[in-house]
């Protein structure tokens, strides 16, 4: 960890959003993805349950106006991590191009879930504490980890291997202590 930097500590600009996608096709064709419809990380046959993927929501003149990190926790439960700032905007715009379908979006954060960021050597050390296998993923991999908790294994930034863990605001905390 850095000087004055906690090893891995709730990072206050993330929150998540889960939907529920019954039918999350119909409910986000024609949004845009650098490159694709948003719908293909929220397609249930697109995205296997070890995998996650980044995915964007984006103006019909293509500027990204929001970022989110895509896994699924279930086979029909799609979750999207993003910033806290631009959380309520995303889902306010998401949620009128799902009236008509029967997919779902809510704010995981009110039903007491958390998401961490975690970077750097001691945060792969608590990491291995909890499971050998968790802190060795290749990028891009989700790994449901103790209790209801889902570990996403992201790509190294200035040298420091980096997770998004998300779960019960109690696991959160006691991760943290240990």
């Amino acid at each position: 960890a850095r000087r004055g930097e906690a090893p891995g500590s709730l990072d206050a600009t993330k929150s998540s959003v889960t939907q529920a996608p019954p039918d999350s096709k119909s409910a986000t064709s024609g949004k845009r993805e650098t490159g694709r419809d948003l719908e293909t990380p929220m397609r249930q046959s697109s995205l296997d349950l070890s995998e996650a993927r980044l995915a964007a929501y984006c103006s019909a003149k293509g500027r990204m106006l929001a970022s989110f990190v895509g896994f699924k926790r279930a086979h029909d439960e799609v979750w999207l991590a993003c910033r806290a700032d631009v959380l309520d905007a995303a889902m306010k715009r998401l949620r009128m191009f799902v009236l008509r379908s029967k997919a779902q979006l809510d704010d995981a954060g009110a039903a007491g879930m958390v998401a961490l960021g975690l970077a750097g050597e001691a945060a792969a050390r608590r990491l291995r504490e909890a499971s050998a296998e968790a802190a060795d993923m290749p990028p891009w991999t989700h790994r449901r980890v103790e209790g209801d908790a889902s570990l996403v294994r992201l790509p190294d930034a200035a040298g420091r291997a980096r997770w998004l863990w998300a779960g019960p605001a109690e696991a959160a905390e006691s991760l943290l202590a240990a």
